[in-house]
């Protein structure tokens, strides 16, 4: 039901069938292309200043517009963050594609009273490295979550694929040491060597409160601002785009 409510939407697979095959549940959607995760690994953990900042624009839109329709997405990651198809229009449209985790956390977006409550004892099911700090902590997400992941998986490309608790030999309980290093490690350490905007960001998701609704358009409208002082020419060409200059 999500991914019909969603799939007039760039950004969005358009979904054409949906059946139960035995025990399997099986969703027939259109064929997309390569995930931002392969498309790191083929540009050797390198996207250009511009493609980061293109790809910041798209995700806050996306999640934008699930917080519209009441839901969080609860897992975001390279890995299921995928392009349309090469040499198409929808070539550089970054599609999500996991709603495995996605919960309802209101029954009316534009009534504060009906926010789910906050809880505890939550366990973490996302992928550890780009989840909140509160998610480590057992306690219940909201949109100020995605918006923090969002933060850590752009951190992540703009430091050409390295954060702090990445590649740190963990053994034991992997999740709780992760959560450990993103509480103890200060915004200016991790955003150490890339622009400010990326701590800024951080700071200001971080500071949300639990029912609070995100300003998408300021936090797009902030980075925008970094794109005019860095002079980046806004051509819409993403480093993978076909009429990229090689």
């Amino acid at each position: 039901k999500i991914c019909k409510d969603l799939d007039k939407d760039d950004g969005f697979p358009r979904v054409y069938s949906y059946c139960q095959w035995n025990e399997y549940n099986v969703l027939v959607t259109e064929v997309l292309g390569p995930s931002l995760s392969e498309m790191f690994d083929t540009h050797n953990s390198q996207f250009n200043p511009k493609t980061e900042l293109y790809i910041v624009f798209q995700l806050i839109h996306r999640i934008q517009k699930l917080h519209e329709l009441g839901f969080i997405i609860r897992d975001i990651n390279p890995d299921t963050l995928v392009l349309g198809p090469k040499q198409t229009k929808k070539e550089s449209i970054i599609h999500l594609t996991d709603f495995s985790l996605v919960k309802r956390y209101t029954s009316d977006p534009n009534n504060p009273l009906k926010h789910i409550p906050m809880t505890s004892g939550r366990s973490l099911n996302s992928w550890p490295r780009y989840a909140s700090i509160n998610a480590h902590l057992g306690l219940e997400v909201s949109r100020r979550d995605d918006m923090e992941s969002i933060g850590y998986l752009i951190v992540y490309f703009a430091k050409h694929g390295k954060l702090l608790w990445t590649d740190q030999g963990f053994t034991g309980d992997v999740k709780q040491q992760i959560g450990e290093y993103k509480r103890c490690t200060p915004i200016e350490r991790l955003c150490s060597d890339i622009p400010n905007v990326f701590a800024k960001y951080l700071r200001i998701v971080r500071n949300l409160e639990f029912d609070e609704t995100p300003e998408y358009m300021k936090l797009k409208l902030m980075f925008y601002q970094h794109f005019l002082d860095a002079e980046l020419e806004d051509d819409g060409l993403y480093i993978w785009s076909t009429n990229a200059p090689k």
